[in-house]
């Protein structure tokens, strides 16, 4: 069903529906940037990627609120704001849209523990990689109830967003060294050389 030709469908789900696929595209770039940043050689081109990721993550989340506030408002869905926290209480296909707000719930992770990333750094990293979660379950919660879920381009724009996903953690695995440091001649590992104020500002995101 065509959502733009059908009259029956108010402007708020057409608003609703738009600003949740532009917020899961803008998460899944700045989850690819997040994930291909760290391996990067070029420090100052891991300083873009880190703006890059922290701008469509900033944007990605203010727009999936309004999504949210837009979806409780709605007439042609009934949702509860209860049910944006809690998943399984919708009045309004409660599974799939319990699954938009485990995705939902997970992103509230991020963002404290990413808050709190300089006091607790392993546990912000930990917890980045439920951001592989995340994703999948929004895009389903998107195909399993949008009123565009059968077109085409919807679903390649889900495969691509995952697919993209999946080929930037191969791209940084592949990055990662597979040798352990040079040593010299005296047996000791060979000197590194001072990090610069760029270096130094990069490994606090790797």
């Amino acid at each position: 069903m065509n959502a733009l030709n059908n009259p029956e469908i108010p402007m708020t789900w057409l608003m609703l529906r738009t600003t949740g696929i532009v917020a899961i595209a803008l998460l899944t770039i700045s989850t690819v940037v997040g994930i291909v940043s760290p391996v990067l050689r070029s420090p100052r081109r891991r300083l873009v990627a880190i703006s890059i990721h922290g701008t469509a993550a900033a944007t990605g989340t203010l727009l999936l609120l309004g999504h949210i506030v837009l979806a409780v408002l709605d007439s042609y869905v009934h949702i509860s704001p209860l049910a944006t926290v809690v998943p399984g209480v919708s009045a309004w296909e409660p599974l799939w849209i319990g699954v938009g707000t485990v995705s939902f719930d997970l992103l509230i992770l991020l963002l404290v523990t990413t808050l709190n990333r300089f006091r607790a750094p392993r546990t912000w990293k930990a917890v980045h990689l439920v951001s592989y979660a995340l994703l999948p379950l929004a895009w389903v919660h998107a195909l399993a109830i949008g009123s565009d879920a059968a077109d085409l381009p919807m679903r390649v724009t889900a495969l691509l967003g995952l697919a993209a996903v999946a080929g930037a953690f191969v791209f940084r695995q592949s990055r990662r060294p597979t040798s352990p440091p040079a040593e010299n001649p005296a047996g000791t590992p060979a000197p590194l050389s001072a990090p610069t104020p760029v270096d130094v500002n990069v490994k606090e995101y790797a």
